[in-house]
């Protein structure tokens, strides 16, 4: 063990200087949040014109099932030894530090980008709402023209919480994940109780006799041909439902703010299985009772935003506040979609506070300057904040004007972390045993739950980058050798101080 002089020289700090504030339904909210924000809104609507083939529903169910393992090998792992930085801890100390800088890294870069992706989402489901309702339309119109400078207004009020202290931080995000939540529980009734040839007929009424079958037919000649589903065209759209569900981790790099017990666990099986419920229920309801319109209207929107206009009238996503806004009166659709939208804008807060946890604690463990693990006088990573708010404003501004390449890059990025965390974690009981006593489980229980962890954010890794394309593989390569570039400086000054890492991190950093 090293000895408290060692740490105080080593870790930028003796302590983190977090608060633990966060509680049960705090982790369920966080968890929700990031996961289902632009999923819920955009994905499981959207997904639907990628492929003609694919069963959107089951995409996300099946993958939903494949992943309840991993979020109680992810549970156990941070109710052993919560920590600011999350799944980054044990990579860096049961692998190699240098790996766990570099997954860290990747993963703080991705969740930055991230954080701008999803408030451009939030601006553009708030532009549908007020378009397809008919109220407010040039408001609505004008957000979706401005997305961009909408989303930056969402990441600085959201900033701007975080920086209040997370107390004033976790009744911010109950509100913004509980009010919209019972207004898609309401959805969900709504969607159940409408008929297919009532979609058909509510759409036709809405944009002109004809629309339905005006729209498949545009769709038709764009290269979009409704089909029955099959395994091959489900599965065409992995990428997209990976990185829906690719935001459950982002709540195990809070845990410096969480407070210890097995509630820890608990709020991660549950608020994934509320996740996979969301998912699953939204994309069914929402394409059967919009059946042979959404995916021709997804498609259109990607592909030919000009022949769904003269269908639609404006150039308008598909999403679940232009679907349900179309089931209410105008008044009822602009309350309705509104809170709706609000579900991309509460993923702001734990995805990008994710990664300004993630530089904290790089910072912390000196892999990057330890100016970057201060804090303000609540509790709050201080530079953190503010370069991840930068890099968020990149990734709003990259969404925005289409760059789509973004989500491979990110995505990719992500599972880089996720997959040496299963290496880590099924290589713990034998190399790190001291750190293993610490997990509530025994190993017979444990283990295939981390061979399965590996096994599938192995596949989730290669089926990303198979994915790239070469715009992606060179962002990705920036970001990676930038990274890479200021680890080798901060290692540089390490030593010429007289710091040595070799055995900094048999230890967890301090609380």
């Amino acid at each position: 063990m090293i000895c408290k002089m060692g740490e105080e020289r080593f870790f930028a700090r003796e302590t983190s200087g977090l608060i633990r504030e966060m509680g049960l339904v705090d982790i369920v909210s966080f968890i929700l949040a990031p996961i289902v924000s632009s999923g819920i809104i955009y994905f499981a609507v959207q997904s639907a014109g990628q492929n003609p083939a694919a069963n959107v529903p089951l995409s996300f169910l099946l993958m939903g099932l494949m992943l309840i393992p991993v979020a109680v090998t992810i549970g156990l792992l941070i109710q052993a030894a919560p920590r600011s930085g999350g799944l980054y801890v044990p990579v860096s100390r049961v692998l190699n530090p240098t790996i766990g800088f570099f997954s860290g890294w990747m993963i703080f870069v991705a969740l930055s980008l991230i954080g701008g992706l999803i408030s451009v989402i939030g601006a553009q489901a708030l532009g549908s709402a007020f378009v397809v309702s008919g109220v407010w339309t040039g408001l609505g119109s004008w957000i979706s023209g401005n997305a961009f400078l909408v989303g930056v207004l969402f990441l600085l009020i959201t900033a701007a919480f975080e920086l209040g202290g997370f107390g004033t931080l976790k009744w911010f995000q109950r509100v913004i994940v509980g009010a919209p939540f019972i207004i898609l529980i309401i959805t969900w009734i709504i969607l159940a109780f409408t008929s297919p040839s009532e979609g058909v007929a509510v759409f036709n009424n809405a944009f002109g006799s004809g629309a339905v079958e005006s729209l498949r037919q545009a769709a038709g000649e764009a290269g979009f041909e409704l089909t029955p589903w099959t395994w091959a065209g489900t599965a065409g759209i992995l990428v997209a439902v990976i990185f829906s569900y690719g935001g459950m981790p982002t709540t195990t790099f809070f845990g410096g703010e969480m407070r210890r017990g097995k509630k820890i666990s608990l709020g991660f099986g549950l608020g994934f299985t509320l996740v996979m419920v969301v998912y699953t229920l939204t994309a069914f309801l929402t394409q059967t009772t919009f059946s042979g319109i959404v995916g021709p209207h997804a498609f259109l929107s990607m592909n030919a935003p000009e022949a769904l206009k003269g269908v639609i009238g404006s150039v308008t996503d598909a999403s679940l506040p232009f679907y349900i806004g179309l089931l209410l009166s105008k008044k009822m659709a602009v309350f309705f979609a509104f809170l709706l939208a609000i579900w991309a804008v509460n993923g702001i807060v734990p995805i990008r506070g994710a990664a300004s946890r993630v530089l904290f604690s790089l910072s912390f463990d000196r892999a990057l300057p330890s100016q970057l693990s201060e804090v303000t006088d609540r509790g709050v990573p201080k530079w953190s904040t503010g370069i991840t708010v930068g890099l968020a404003i990149l990734g709003a501004y990259l969404f925005s004007h289409q760059y789509f390449a973004v989500i491979g890059t990110v995505t990719s990025m992500t599972r880089v972390l996720l997959f040496f965390f299963g290496i880590a974690a099924m290589v713990m009981p034998f190399v790190r045993q001291d750190l293993f006593e610490r997990v509530p489980a025994s190993l017979p229980v444990y283990l295939p739950l981390a061979s399965w962890t590996t096994a599938l954010y192995g596949f989730q890794l290669i089926n990303t980058i198979t994915a790239m394309g070469l715009t992606t593989q060179i962002i990705w390569i920036i970001f990676a050798i930038v990274g890479l570039v200021i680890y080798v400086y901060q290692q540089k000054r390490n030593a010429e101080e007289g710091i040595d890492i070799s055995d900094a991190y048999k230890e967890i950093p301090p609380a």
